[in-house]
């Protein structure tokens, strides 16, 4: 085994630079599958929790793992900067991506393979350990912006955009839980979803009203039109409360800080045509 691993390090494979088109591709694509398995995972735990034999669960998904498998082999041959020198060669670039990216990737695939075989099982919840695949993708991020070299303005814009997917995620993550409470109580006669006589109607329109419960609750509107019936529903509800105000905080803060680096820009610029 320990000369097999020395084989591989060593072995005489393209080693990518962080600048190669394939590598910013590659970024571009696992980007997106990262987001994808974003609102997938806690969607199929949640919607599909009594099907889970569904062709969605046991075909399509399965596919996006091969793709992060790839991404693992491929990081093990991407070359990374070290106080400004890139490092292309192979021993060093297998440790570090060992020491930093490896255990997520690795974690994350791993539980998906486990609870592909344990479908009727409790184990099958272990895949929403996926979802720690979001903490790379900042790192992704930043390699991406680098490459494209984007004005102060412009990088502004894209943090909008970024926080403005944060807000989106995290009402999805919402709705999802506050779903799956709903629906795996079956305990309770006072469910939400029974209250409102969703239980036995469509994922589509359970979705849509889930989404429209996180959504004026994380914006404090809380309609009243929908809202738990029972404890352990308000007691999510008070969490989901507490995490939609620190999210507030972050999002005033962010928007300032992108109103200034905007208006700053314009300023230089207006001084510079003087």
């Amino acid at each position: 085994m320990k000369h097999a691993l020395r084989r591989f390090v060593k072995a005489p494979l393209k080693v990518f630079t962080p600048h190669d088109n394939f590598a910013v591709i590659w970024n571009f694509i696992i980007m997106a599958f990262i987001l994808v398995d974003t609102f997938l995972t806690p969607f199929e735990i949640s919607f599909y929790n009594n099907d889970r034999e569904n062709d969605l669960l046991l075909y399509s998904l399965p596919d996006l793992e091969t793709i992060f498998f790839i991404d693992i082999l491929i990081n093990f041959r991407t070359a990374y900067y070290d106080k400004g020198v890139l490092v292309t060669a192979s021993k060093p670039i297998f440790m570090e991506y060992l020491r930093k990216g490896f255990a997520i990737d690795a974690i994350a695939v791993f539980a998906d393979f486990i609870s592909t075989f344990a479908v009727n099982s409790l184990i099958w919840y272990i895949r929403a350990i996926k979802i720690i695949r979001i903490k790379k993708l900042k790192h992704i991020m930043e390699r991406v912006e680098d490459f494209l070299n984007l004005s102060r303005s412009a990088s502004a814009s894209l943090k909008l955009i970024r926080l403005a997917g944060t807000i989106l995620i995290v009402a999805h993550w919402i709705a999802c839980i506050f779903h799956m409470i709903g629906y795996s109580n079956n305990d309770f006669r006072d469910s939400w979803l029974i209250e409102y006589r969703l239980y036995d109607k469509s994922i589509y329109e359970r979705y849509i009203a889930a989404f429209y419960w996180a959504v004026t609750t994380m914006i404090t509107v809380g309609y009243g039109d929908i809202h738990p019936t029972n404890a352990i529903e308000r007691i999510f509800t008070i969490g989901a409360m507490v995490v939609a105000c620190a999210l507030f905080g972050y999002s005033m803060s962010t928007v300032g800080s992108i109103i200034h680096e905007i208006t700053f820009e314009k300023q230089q610029a207006r001084y510079i045509t003087k």
